[in-house]
């Protein structure tokens, strides 16, 4: 029997199809010409290379599994120990990470929650520098039949995710990955189409220097997208280079074009390539506002007037002879020029001006940046969206989603995302409520990785983040928005009152009510308990930390911050670590008493929230933000919890100091000069210690 690991680069510098089940697989023509990893029972259809198999017999429905056992494949790789087939060639193996990308152990394949994950993970083990990916679609019905919706459909955007860092991943190992389906919901990948594919000839688009590759975005927000899909498609398949094409639109199925990543229905892949990107090639030079701070660290190309002009089919190629850094390669064949020579533009001249761009620019990056003012942003209406993040709220999600969608103005936008509910609450956005976007983890995430999730798909310039049993007046969102349009503004929060339950759900009765309000918090004591702070102002002033049920920030900020931070564990601590990290990266943050929104409070959360994860949330936000004798002041005041030990060796096993170390190089002011704007409301055990007397340890609270 062979072990995987003789398996490692058996396929090096090849191309490779690794095959789902879905509904485009039917679209693999001639699949004989490939070497194909299929999964399950795609032996159906035709019999692929490998055949890759990790759920066990009884997780097939019907007959699937006889397309198993009679298998044709040269070999049947599954970590079962008893698969109950008896093919000849069966290479076990061990499932590695969950969502891994290392390639540190031969003998491990990762995993994720659909099997052709590991398929593709084996199509880089073997070594491909190529890999398409074809029937991995997540629409309704399989290949073979109407078999109804996807059962893995509802974390649709959690898996996307985690294909999109596979990838990355496999790029920084020279391996391009393309979605070949039409169909495919997956916007992990460049769409490519099969024959193009085909034609690809895989020395072509392989680096023999990976740090040589560069990742680029052709960026486009008018009506006509074809070039900017065509350029992206053309990068990919003639240079050694990866491009993703990100556009105002999906590119018309009419136009025999496959798309790629939509600006308004792609955001978190959107927002993922942009920040990777080495160079973003803008098409007449226009940018949504909201991308406008990816300008300001990037390579930027602008193809309009001159360079425009030389893309005509008849003058291209007499006026940009290829010359470049990076020679461009010869053409594969004129059926792949063919596919990507369209709307009367020569794009090997596109990318011959591209590629002198890109050398141009890098030679004169350290004379620095071009001024914004050539480019011309997309100056739209703000528009905010709200993330929602639940877990088991029973009716208080419904009636908080009804009083988001009765106070959001038109273009606004509600993203629910469902954390693990058990009891059925959010089921009611399953098949759309009123434009609702529903959005389910494969995995618990807790609250600072479930809103990062859930920010990544938002497509407004502005952010609110918040709880799902809260209660809205009509005129919040216009007061917020014309808060935040204040640069030095990092984040606001507005009044909090106690909820009268269910009238503030039927109408607002904040001025007929004498329930007790919060206007932004601080901590209590050195144990980081939070307090609510009492009303200082009638007008939007500064508070040391905004509660956590409803924050609102623009999207360039959350993204240019880092968001949450997502080591932060399920619950606690989340909003006052942001809070003090946007004080010291130099933003303010502010409370709107004007506005205020009705939260319910509650004896008990209807989720376990064990002290542990509470410890280590407080003891990592000390770490990363307090220096050494307000970081051991923390401590001591945390010794009565016997779970502090714990929570002290886990701190010690994270990532706190490396993050520490990022947050120190890029903040503006220390927790000293924290300490000391918000002396009045911070306890005075924080406050009375300083840089300069660090040795000065208070004893603990008496009470927490």
């Amino acid at each position: 029997m062979r072990k995987l690991s003789s398996f490692w680069n058996v396929h090096r510098g090849e191309k490779i199809v690794v095959c789902g089940c879905g509904t485009s697989l039917n679209d693999l023509s001639r699949p004989e010409r490939f070497v194909t990893i299929g999964v399950n029972d795609v032996g159906r259809l035709f019999q692929p290379t490998y055949l890759v198999v990790v759920d066990p017999r009884e997780r097939f429905k019907n007959n699937r599994f006889e397309f198993v056992e009679t298998s044709q494949a040269k070999y049947l790789f599954t970590q079962l120990t008893d698969p109950g087939v008896a093919h000849p060639n069966i290479v076990n193996f061990r499932l590695g990470a969950k969502n891994g990308t290392d390639f540190s152990d031969r003998n491990v394949l990762h995993y994720s929650v659909i099997t052709p994950y590991v398929a593709l993970y084996l199509a880089a083990f073997m070594g491909a520098s190529a890999v398409g990916l074809i029937g991995v679609d997540f629409t309704d019905n399989h290949f073979f039949g109407n078999t109804g919706t996807h059962e893995w459909s509802p974390y649709l955007a959690s898996i996307d995710e985690h294909f999109h860092r596979l990838g990355a991943s496999l790029l920084t190992r020279g391996i391009k990955v393309f979605n070949l389906s039409r169909t495919s919901g997956l916007t992990a990948f460049p769409k490519m189409p099969l024959e193009a594919f085909s034609e690809l000839r895989p020395e072509m688009v392989r680096s023999h220097r990976r740090r040589s590759v560069r990742r680029i975005v052709s960026y486009s927000t008018g009506k006509n997208d074809g070039v900017a899909h065509g350029l992206t498609r053309y990068i990919n398949a003639c240079t050694p280079h990866y491009s993703r094409c990100v556009s105002s639109g999906c590119v018309p199925q009419s136009s025999g074009q496959c798309g790629d990543l939509d600006l308004e229905h792609a955001p978190a892949n959107t927002i993922a390539e942009l920040e990777a990107a080495d160079v973003l090639v803008l098409h007449e030079g226009r940018v949504a506002e909201q991308h406008r701070h990816f300008l300001e660290t990037k390579t930027v190309i602008n193809l309009e007037g001159k360079m425009a002009g030389i893309m005509s089919l008849e003058t291209a190629k007499a006026a940009l002879p290829p010359t470049s850094v990076d020679a461009l390669p010869q053409l594969a064949s004129d059926a792949l020029v063919g596919a990507y020579c369209e709307c009367g533009f020569d794009l090997q001249a596109a990318w011959n001006s591209i590629n002198r761009e890109m050398v141009r620019k890098k030679r004169s990056a350290k004379k620095g940046r071009p001024s914004l003012r050539e480019y011309s942003f997309q100056s739209t209406p703000q528009t905010v969206s709200v993330v929602v993040v639940t877990l088991n709220e029973g009716e208080y999600l419904r009636r908080t989603v009804d009083s988001f969608l009765a106070s959001l103005p038109a273009g606004g936008q509600i993203i629910v995302v469902d954390d693990g509910s058990t009891d059925g609450s959010a089921d009611f956005l399953r098949h759309g409520y009123h434009g609702v976007i529903l959005l389910r983890p494969t995995e618990r995430l807790g609250v600072a990785q479930a809103r990062n999730f859930g920010a990544r798909h938002a497509r407004g310039s502005v952010l609110v983040f918040s709880d799902a049993h809260v209660a809205l007046p009509s005129q919040w969102c216009s007061l917020i928005v014309e808060q935040l349009s204040r640069k030095t503004v990092g984040a606001l929060g507005p009044a909090i009152r106690v909820m009268r339950y269910p009238d503030d759900y039927l109408s607002d009765t904040g001025n007929q009510n004498t329930e007790a309000r919060g206007y932004g918090q601080s901590w209590r004591d050195a144990s980081l308990n939070v307090k609510w702070l009492p009303r200082k102002s009638s007008t939007p002033y500064p508070v040391p930390l905004l509660g956590g049920g409803f924050i609102a920030m623009r999207q360039e900020v959350f993204f240019a911050v880092g968001g949450f931070d997502s080591k932060m564990s399920i619950w606690g601590s989340e909003d006052s670590e942001l809070s003090l990290r946007l004080w010291t990266l130099g933003y303010e943050c502010l409370v709107l008493p004007e506005v205020e929104v009705a939260h319910r409070f509650r004896r008990e959360r209807p989720y376990p929230v064990d002290w542990e994860t509470v410890l280590y949330n407080r003891l990592r936000l000390a770490t990363v933000h307090f220096d050494t004798a307000r970081k051991e002041c923390v401590v001591e005041n945390l010794k009565q919890h016997a779970a502090l030990p714990i929570a002290l060796a886990r701190l010690e096993d994270s990532d706190a100091q490396a993050r520490r170390a990022h947050i120190h190089s890029r903040r503006q002011y220390d927790d000293d000069w924290f300490c000391r704007t918000f002396q009045s409301e911070l306890p005075a055990e924080l406050t009375r210690i300083s840089s300069a007397n660090e040795a000065q340890v208070v004893a603990p609270a008496q009470t927490l």
